[in-house]
């Protein structure tokens, strides 16, 4: 990942100080030294975006992305989480990601990829999956799993799952399978942008099989970092 030179920053600061103060002296004028330090700034900024191009993105492009909650237990104490991604990398050396925002009222375990790596810890109240990798991401498009389990996470009549959007979404999937035995008798989802929240319970599909889970799934295209999705249901 770039890093912000401080170095390299104070001297190229330092050259257009010097070039301002000649420039001012010169000509005398005022509106003059303005202009030319409007100039300056502007030449400024753009040195320094190119410099360093990749500071204020992530270091990935979400290309696709598909999770499923399956619940396993009828009384809800036990669910398998598994978020499938196909990504792209957009800086050289990347050799770790992170998984941020996984929240549980109960507790996770199991912890699984599907190449690398993983450790688990907790910031704020907020568990944080770091996936380390022994060779450098290609700047290609790649694919990753990360699963883990939910223990007395979904114990309650009337309970729910979100999922937070870090990075920019052009198409993905959240599903959540129910255990035969305990089928939900009502469900809704919503998604929440730039702090405005929105029905999207009409875009819910019900996936019936004969002898297995039923499943709930929501499909959602170009969806923007800092929004997420809730399902609520009650069971």
């Amino acid at each position: 990942m770039s890093t912000f030179n401080l170095k390299d920053t104070i001297i190229f600061l330092g050259i257009l100080v010097a070039i301002l103060a000649n420039l001012v002296t010169a000509s005398g004028k005022l509106w003059g030294g303005i202009a030319f330090t409007f100039i300056l700034v502007l030449f400024g900024c753009v040195y320094l975006y190119l410099r360093f191009p990749t500071r204020g993105r992530p270091p990935t492009k979400i290309i696709e992305q598909n999770c499923t909650l399956s619940i396993k237990k009828p009384d809800g104490s036990l669910a398998h989480y598994v978020k499938s991604q196909k990504f792209k990398p957009l800086e050289n050396n990347i050799t770790r990601l992170v998984e941020r925002g996984i929240h549980a009222d109960g507790n996770v375990a199991n912890f699984q990829v599907s190449e690398g790596d993983v450790t688990v810890s907790n910031e704020a109240g907020s568990i944080i999956a770091t996936i380390s990798y022994d060779h450098p991401l290609p700047k290609a498009e790649m694919s990753r799993k990360l699963s883990f389990n939910y223990i007395d996470s979904f114990t309650n009549n009337k309970e729910y799952f979100f999922q937070n959007i870090f990075s920019d979404i052009p198409k993905g999937e959240l599903s959540i399978e129910f255990p035969i035995e305990r089928k939900c008798t009502d469900i809704k989802a919503f998604i929440v942008t730039g702090g405005a929240e929105q029905n999207i319970s009409s875009k819910l599909q019900k996936i019936d099989s004969e002898n297995g889970p039923v499943k709930w799934s929501i499909h959602y295209t170009h969806i923007p970092a800092g929004s997420h999705i809730r399902i609520e249901w009650i069971w």
